[in-house]
């Protein structure tokens, strides 16, 4: 596939260390993508919104019977732990001037975290958790000087809670200024599917506007869309991009899309994969393109 080279200035973030685990990965085919055009405020204001995640328990956590075990209550067979989280370095967010991962985006339905940006041969899309916005939703953004703008429509998305939860937005014709790359120098790869996954127990970042950046041990497979990990989120981090790290290279693998209430350390999200692979997409680069550090 071929690399399109960034046509004008990422956003440059604090580089953070990581301590995170090593393996050999293999790769699928990405692309780079780093747009940066003017954009349009809207005519008018969309409705009031809450923050989206209505899988997570608010008024008071499940009994431990009524979670089922695979979904968490099972004791690790290791110490598996969240290993670094960060808010602080990411609130530019919250109110972006450039939709990158982990950005806040709003629907009549409520606001979640940009997530996985990809292509075909023809059309531009973000790929965030289904719950997140219904069919034909308009997505906006919100920028720092309150300027609500069109990002785009969701286009597909297929939700039951737990088994599935995948949305696509279509993004071709945005004036909005985007980014695929978050801004760590980590070597940018291809996806990795849920057989990688379990096979190499990556260590599992998952980024969202809410709480930022947070780390930790790969958890489990739990069926061809969904698998856990040690980095938990909260309200507002729903569909916010989800990647392993491993030497040096980061490797987009799923969204968020829920948690346990009684589990708060660990979150559980969708495989980008098997969205990829369904909708013939090509996923773009989270990290620096090889050879271009």
């Amino acid at each position: 596939m071929e690399q399109r080279k960034p046509n004008a200035t990422i956003l440059v973030l604090t580089v953070m260390a990581l301590l995170l685990s090593t393996g050999v990965i293999s790769t699928t085919t990405y692309t780079v993508r780093a747009s940066i055009r003017l954009a349009a405020p809207i005519g008018t204001l969309p409705p009031p919104v809450d923050e989206v995640e209505p899988q997570i328990t608010t008024t008071a956590a499940p009994r431990q019977s009524d979670v089922p075990q695979q979904w968490g209550t099972h004791k690790p067979e290791r110490d598996k732990r969240m290993t670094y989280q960060n808010s602080k370095k990411w609130q530019h967010l919250l109110h972006p001037e450039t939709i990158t991962p982990g950005a806040r985006l709003v629907t009549e339905h409520g606001a979640c975290s940009a997530g996985i940006f990809a292509h075909d041969t023809s059309r531009e899309y973000m790929i965030w958790a289904g719950h997140c916005g219904e069919l034909n939703e308009t997505v906006y953004v919100e920028d720092g000087a309150g300027q609500w703008r069109r990002f785009g429509t969701v286009v597909e998305r297929e939700s039951d809670g737990h088994q599935v939860d995948f949305g696509i937005v279509d993004i071709t014709d945005t004036t909005v200024p985007w980014s695929s790359q978050i801004g760590l120098e980590y070597e940018g790869a291809g996806t990795l599917t849920g057989e990688e996954l379990d096979r190499q127990q990556p260590s599992i970042c998952r980024l969202g506007y809410r709480t930022g950046l947070a780390c930790g041990d790969f958890g489990k497979i739990l069926n061809e869309n969904m698998f856990s990990a040690y980095a938990s989120a909260d309200h507002g981090d729903s569909g916010g991009a989800v990647f392993a790290v491993n030497n040096d290279r980061m490797y987009p693998v799923g969204m968020t899309s829920f948690r346990i209430d009684d589990h708060p350390d660990q979150g559980f999200y969708q495989l980008v994969a098997p969205v990829l692979q369904r909708y013939n997409l090509a996923v773009y680069s989270l990290g620096i393109p090889a050879g271009q550090e």
